[in-house]
């Protein structure tokens, strides 16, 4: 049983997808609008959420130089010069439903994958990793927000194996590097806060 392959044609039916798509593209406005709100509540707590978030995103791309994880979507892609040992292929790659494909979420995201896609970043799952900083900076800072904001990451952690993009090892892996990273993070903000 291959997950990333297997869900969406056990939920192939528009609205699901559009909901999942949705969740997925909602990590751009979750990394921005918490960064905004944060930035015209209170600078430090900006400058916080700045600092933990870069660090978040740049130790999972130095991660993604040593360990070049591509994720399920290339079973859909031809590569130049790449191909894929028979071992490893599927039995069967199922294609992406007629309902999926119609739904402007999924278009708009297969779109950006399209134009800006770096193969080889799959594991860790940044946006799992990044979702979850996000949240407890919501947690910390926009008790409004808090409860939407988690049901979003819960739908985008699922979206990410659903839309192809990650492996569930990825998810849980996003998941991991999250909880490491953000206590880490934390603290060298405030070492490095307090020595300046």
């Amino acid at each position: 049983l291959q997950p990333s392959l297997v869900f969406m044609e056990w939920l192939p039916y528009r609205w699901v997808s559009e909901l999942l798509y949705t969740a997925y593209f909602s990590y751009y406005i979750m990394i921005a609008g918490v960064g905004l709100a944060l930035f015209f509540r209170d600078r430090r707590q900006f400058f916080h959420y700045v600092s933990v978030v870069s660090f978040v995103f740049y130790v999972c791309y130095l991660v993604y130089v040593f360990v070049p994880v591509v994720g399920p979507r290339i079973l859909y892609r031809d590569l130049p010069g790449f191909v894929m040992p028979v071992d490893v292929l599927p039995a069967v790659i199922p294609d992406v439903p007629a309902a999926v494909q119609q739904g402007v979420a999924f278009q708009i995201m297969a779109r950006i994958y399209d134009t800006f896609e770096a193969l080889g970043a799959a594991f860790p799952s940044s946006h799992v990793a990044v979702a979850i900083v996000t949240l407890w900076f919501s947690f910390q800072y926009l008790p409004r927000i808090r409860f939407a904001h988690l049901v979003m990451v819960v739908l985008l952690c699922a979206s990410t194996v659903y839309g192809r993009y990650h492996y569930v090892v990825d998810v849980f892996a996003g998941i991991a590097t999250a909880a490491m990273l953000l206590p880490l993070g934390n603290w060298l903000y405030v070492k490095f806060r307090e020595s300046h």
